[in-house]
């Protein structure tokens, strides 16, 4: 029987938060501008979760990444305000889990600066007890080290954590980290990709997590776990 939660960690891009048009958009500028030419958008969509110097890496020679990187945030920071939009439902995990009283953290593969600008937008700082960027571990994502970090922080034990991500990197994260994970559905890649990886659940819509947390923090009076 699982024991009842007391840490709960939410990917960003994908599960919080849609920006794939905005990722996608923003690296198949940036990288045509390095490349001479545009990948296509599938290509793009499959490495949003991955850091944006890996992503820029699969076409960048390394001696333009470094300003590409740049070029990339220019747009990501003018497009943002327009194009970073919450998921529906999105902040009722949060909210939902603050009341629970359970410890709240986002683990994403953005970078300090990215991350910043979207707590910023989004103003959800107060819903969240610590922030794991991809530069906060020493490996990023699908390394187990930005997992391990967060419960670190939230002085959890990995089988009472779950940590909810829309990609492969955070299924294989939070899998290899011991954690239980959930894979969000209503993100980019869906049920063919993120099944293989064996999450612990899946759910089909954020108002599922809501409605799912006080069962798994033993808060429901007709849970096994209470």
């Amino acid at each position: 029987m699982d024991i009842p939660l007391t840490c709960i960690l939410f990917d960003m891009d994908g599960t919080l938060v849609d920006t794939t048009d905005l990722i996608a958009e923003g690296l198949g500028s940036t990288i045509e501008i390095g490349l001479g030419r545009r990948p296509p958008r599938e290509e793009l969509v499959a490495l949003i979760g991955r850091p944006l110097r890996e992503q820029l890496r699969e076409y960048i020679e390394e001696e333009q990444v470094a300003a590409l990187s740049d070029r990339f945030m220019t747009f990501y920071e003018d497009r943002r305000g327009e194009m970073e939009v919450p998921f529906p439902g999105a902040f009722n995990m949060l909210h939902e889990a603050r009341r629970l009283g359970l410890k709240v953290g986002i683990v994403t593969s953005k970078n300090r600066r990215e991350i910043e600008g979207t707590l910023d937008l989004l103003r959800i700082r107060d819903l969240l007890d610590f922030v794991v960027s991809s530069e906060d571990a020493p490996l990023p994502k699908p390394a187990p080290d930005p997992v391990w970090e967060a419960l670190r922080r939230a002085e959890a034990q990995p089988d009472a954590a779950l940590f909810i991500g829309d990609s492969v990197y955070d299924m294989q994260s939070g899998n290899t980290a011991g954690v239980r994970t959930g894979g969000a559905l209503w993100g980019p890649f869906g049920r063919a990709i993120l099944e293989p990886e064996r999450p612990t659940y899946l759910f089909e819509t954020p108002d599922d997590v809501t409605a799912r947390l006080p069962q798994l923090a033993g808060r429901d009076p007709e849970s096994t776990l209470a």
